[in-house]
């Protein structure tokens, strides 16, 4: 199989991450690039094909599925603004490019970084102390307040402009009924209210704030880091595929529900920390809780949230349901 092949799902399932398959690819751009290649192994399977290569550089191949084009223009993007920025640790990026230049088919643009020799805080969390895991929530605070400070050009990919954002919601706001009324896991009750607990588009985005670029997806796989003396070290932020100008309802899904594992007293070190606007305030729960909804991946986070904690089925409320995840000030 050639890399054509690609384009068809049960082929990509099979052999994304196959370094059989990809070495003779990760040779070539390497040569290319002028880096040298003598050991090839997989990364951590995440949407795309990602390769580290002497335990120096990791490679990430952006295929044509999972808008893989969007993908690899917001990661290169972001990065790109992220070169040499205080107070974000992050991987270095060292080149970019793409595999096939001859414009016939998929061109499978790549991006070069450095490797970060660490390991995913999912995996370090159950071996963490609280008084750790109370210190992560704090410097994830400071960290995010500077991704979210980053300046962003009226010239560049990233715009300081709602329209993009505003418009993603909007079409999630009126697909919201229609993306969980299937969904076996959230109990009826709740999904009879889904519609009348939804906000006005106009309350969870202030369009007289600036928007942020933010990274949409931090979950406990993208913080990279090391156990040292039995306490965190954070290497570094890693993914940006993901990337988009929103606010910072959007970006404390993933943080919170994921990394955080829904631990609102992680929430408050991280808010305070962050120094969150008055503005973002009033009524914090129920707008948190709007945007959960309205996420990507919304009725997929819902659905893991019920099974992962069964007594969330016994809100009778949305709005039961939002202080139990999202009421800090409980």
């Amino acid at each position: 199989m050639n890399l054509d092949g690609f384009d068809e799902i049960d082929n990509y399932r099979k052999y994304f991450m196959d370094v059989n398959f990809w070495q003779p690819y990760v040779a070539v751009i390497m040569e290319k690039v002028g880096l040298s290649c003598q050991r090839v192994l997989s990364g951590v399977a995440g949407s795309y094909p990602t390769f580290i290569v002497d335990d120096h550089y990791v490679v990430k191949f952006f295929g044509k599925l999972f808008n893989g084009g969007f993908s690899y223009l917001a990661e290169l993007n972001a990065n790109l603004l992220l070169n040499n920025r205080q107070g974000i640790p992050a991987p270095g990026l060292v080149t970019q490019g793409k595999l096939n230049e001859d414009g016939q088919g998929w061109p499978w643009p790549f991006l070069v970084f450095e490797y970060l020799n660490g390991i995913s805080i999912g995996q370090a969390w159950p071996y963490l102390s609280l008084c750790s895991k109370d210190e992560i929530a704090r410097e994830l605070g400071r960290i995010v307040r500077c991704l979210h400070s980053i300046p962003l050009s009226s010239n560049g990919y990233f715009q300081p402009k709602w329209e993009t954002y505003r418009q993603f919601l909007e079409q999630q706001k009126s697909n919201c009924v229609a993306n969980f009324q299937n969904n076996v896991d959230i109990p009826s009750h709740l999904l009879q209210q889904l519609e009348s607990f939804l906000l006005p588009l106009d309350v969870l985005v202030n369009i007289e704030q600036a928007p942020h670029l933010i990274h949409a997806d931090l979950t406990r796989d993208h913080l990279l880091g090391r156990i040292k003396d039995g306490n965190w070290v954070t290497l570094g932020i890693i993914d940006f595929s993901d990337a988009i100008v929103g606010n910072l309802f959007y970006e404390l899904v993933a943080l919170h529900l994921d990394l955080f594992q829904c631990d609102k007293c992680l929430l408050k070190i991280f808010l305070d920390q962050y120094g969150v606007d008055k503005d973002l305030q009033e009524d914090f729960a129920i707008r948190a809780m709007n945007v959960t909804l309205l996420h990507q991946f919304g009725a997929g986070i819902l659905t893991d949230l019920f099974r992962r904690y069964p007594k969330l089925q016994q809100a009778n409320t949305f709005v039961d349901l939002a202080n139990e995840l999202w009421g800090v000030e409980n």
